[in-house]
């Protein structure tokens, strides 16, 4: 069982991964495999780069110049992917996935291994902005959007587990027939179309949000992403109270489709898991707090 204790800390930086980590699109290609595919490298700075992007859609931090800022971000993006098996492993697999013709039983043998990695990890980070909001004066709104956002993420990956079981033993038995190949392939993107652009934009709502409280609560560039009091009086409610609302709106988005592909009884990973129980108990212990 997880606990605070031996979750991952605060000073690893919450980033945008979804470009690499969140399972995609199927695809084939003629093309040689060293072409076709994305190296380990390019997906580091192709994440890093898409992070970097992501300030310039923040309001200007109070107490940093945006290129020193830039600059700090880069290096410690930088040096997380390179420490996180989890992406290292997600690069892998969105390779095999770029070419299934060749790759499904490749893809098929770790997959669901990842999965549960990749679910573990949404757990520590659950665990670790929990602490954060332990350490703050926000709004428990803004663990609740926080956390539900984060397991719609995991029960998302639940239903395409289910999905791609089926589609496993479809794709095997049609291999050798590249047309009906191509043709479950095409449906498998047809129904992950409507969760891509939603997931992407829910983790970067997230994301800007922990980054908008962080950086305007640290006084010094080397205090970014370290644990510390967070105090609203340093941020702009309005703002934050947005970011709130955007992503409890992506979130409400995600959790319909999700239900709307459940096949038996309506179990989500919300409703049962050691993270969540733990995070709801906090919640409903600062809620007596506030009422006392």
């Amino acid at each position: 069982m997880l606990s605070l204790s031996n979750s991952r800390n605060f000073d690893k930086p919450e980033i945008i991964r979804s470009t690499m980590v969140f399972p995609q699109r199927f695809e084939i290609t003629d093309a040689p495999i060293s072409e076709a595919l994305k190296d380990y490298k390019t997906a580091i700075e192709e994440t890093v780069k898409a992070n970097l992007d992501l300030l310039d859609e923040l309001p200007p931090p109070n107490t940093f110049h945006i290129e020193e800022l830039k600059e700090f971000l880069k290096k410690a993006v930088e040096d997380d992917l390179r420490r996180d098996l989890v992406f290292e492993k997600s690069v892998e697999l969105h390779k095999y996935m770029k070419d299934m013709w060749t790759s499904v039983d490749s893809y098929f043998q770790e997959v669901f291994d990842h999965h549960v990695n990749l679910k573990n990890q949404v757990d520590t980070d659950i665990f670790s902005i929990s602490r954060m909001f332990l350490n703050s004066d926000l709004p428990i709104s803004f663990l609740k959007a926080i956390e539900n956002s984060l397991v719609a993420e995991k029960d998302y990956i639940d239903i395409y587990d289910k999905r791609i079981r089926r589609e496993r033993l479809e794709l095997l038995v049609n291999r050798n027939n590249r047309r009906k190949f191509e043709r479950i392939c095409d449906t498998h993107n047809r129904w992950i179309a409507p969760f891509t652009s939603r997931l992407e934009n829910l983790d970067r709502t997230r994301v800007k949000m922990i980054w908008y409280v962080d950086f305007n609560n640290s006084d010094k560039i080397e205090n970014i992403f370290k644990d510390k009091m967070i105090k609203s009086s340093r941020i702009n409610m309005q703002i934050l109270q947005k970011f709130i609302d955007d992503l409890e709106k992506l979130t409400h988005e995600i959790d319909g489709l999700v239900e709307a592909n459940m096949e038996f009884h309506p179990f989500t990973s919300r409703e049962d898991t050691d993270s969540t129980r733990t995070v709801r108990r906090i919640m409903d212990l600062l809620s007596l707090k506030a009422e006392g």
